[in-house]
């Protein structure tokens, strides 16, 4: 596919079907909706259907490709970056988002960022981490190496793993979060690995926690 092309519905189809998924009466909480957003991600179809023209979005969109490589390696982006970006209002429930998915190495790499939030969705391997919530997550702390663009590794112990909807899931231990990186959010059934963060650089705020729906406001230009 030539580097300036948009992808085909058939081709992004693939790529966006849910790489993970929460189980369970606790994935349809609020705090459930909240811990699972961006791992159901639109179709492909509505997807290329809705999205707005990248001329319209022009800030927002450099403003997200920025976020993107400021979170991910550059070895798990595409060159262009910004053709497999899609802004698609109302993506996740009710926020809008810029969605797009690739394949990287032959691992399908799926990415979500709203208003507040970077969002990537891949799998660590093809066998599942067997065992308690922590081994899972102890692989997925491991595997954030290798994906995030983290100034320093991180350690296990920094997290608390519980179990939550047939998953692991756990948020950095942190009392003020200053950077995206200590509002880092990680959810994974052993396989598939979801990272969340929230748009911080160089400020002072309380560490959000992942508990309450937030607030929904339009981020992209309302058509007239």
């Amino acid at each position: 596919m030539p580097a300036t092309d948009r992808p085909a519905e058939a081709d992004l189809q693939p790529l966006l079907e849910p790489l993970l998924s929460l189980d369970g009466p606790e994935a349809n909480t609020l705090m459930g909706q909240t811990i699972g957003e961006a791992l159901k991600l639109p179709g492909a179809r509505d997807v290329l259907r809705r999205a707005k023209d990248p001329q319209r979005i022009g800030r927002l969109l450099e403003d997200t490709a920025k976020w993107i490589k400021t979170v991910v390696k550059p070895e798990w982006l595409p060159p262009d970056l910004d053709q497999q970006l899609f802004a698609v209002p109302q993506a996740l429930a009710l926020e809008d988002a810029f969605i797009g998915a690739w394949e990287i190495d032959e691992t399908v790499v799926q990415v979500a960022v709203t208003k507040e939030r970077v969002h990537l969705v891949t799998r660590m391997g093809d066998t599942p981490v067997a065992g308690s919530e922590s081994k899972k997550l102890a692989a997925a702390v491991a595997f954030a190496e290798r994906v995030l663009q983290l100034p320093e590794p991180l350690k296990s112990e920094a997290f608390s793993p519980r179990a939550f909807a047939g998953c692991a899931m756990a948020t950095r231990q942190v009392d003020t979060a200053a950077q995206w990186y200590d509002t880092l959010l990680i959810v994974t059934d052993g396989v598939g690995v979801k990272y969340s963060v929230l748009k911080l650089k160089d400020k002072s705020s309380p560490n959000e926690r992942e508990s309450a729906k937030r607030v929904v406001v339009p981020w992209f230009p309302q058509d007239p």
